[in-house]
């Protein structure tokens, strides 16, 4: 199971990817072989959590929105899940002058227009990719899945 957290602001400009595979820990093959620079996590199922949120918000939220915000506020839209959002998640984004706003879980795939116009064609799309590659005998893994 591989789970992928994008972020696009309303201007259209798009951050790195966190990219979270199933396991304990970030696998050290699998790390040598990112060539885009994606970010790179790990939780027990490959879903995101509390702690894999955080550290987007952390290491890749803040720092490429901050360039842009000038110390001007950020607003940052998600899904209200508990598995998206903690205490120390606001706190931190509160001191980083980031606004969070939690819409109702499970609504993203009607209240945000990148659920529906970009990341389920691109899923429905990527499910065909990996089914036909699989016919042919390729095998997908991590260390060749970015």
């Amino acid at each position: 199971m591989v789970t992928i957290i994008e972020c696009v602001s309303a201007a259209g400009a798009a951050i790195g990817p966190l990219v979270i595979h199933e396991g304990a820990e970030k696998d050290g093959e699998w790390i040598r072989a990112n060539p885009c620079g994606s970010g790179l996590a790990a939780s027990p199922n490959g879903w995101t959590n509390s702690e894999v949120a955080y550290e987007w918000l952390v290491e890749i939220f803040d720092p490429q929105t901050a360039v842009y915000a000038k110390g001007s506020k950020r607003l940052l839209i998600l899904d209200g899940h508990i598995s998206h959002c903690s205490l120390k998640f606001i706190l931190y984004a509160a001191r980083k002058n980031i606004v969070v706003l939690l819409l109702p879980p499970h609504t993203t795939h009607r209240l945000q227009p990148l659920d529906v116009g970009v990341f389920g064609p691109l899923s429905h799309a990527w499910k065909k990719v990996v089914k036909d590659l699989s016919a042919k005998g390729y095998l997908i893994r991590k260390n060749n899945l970015i």
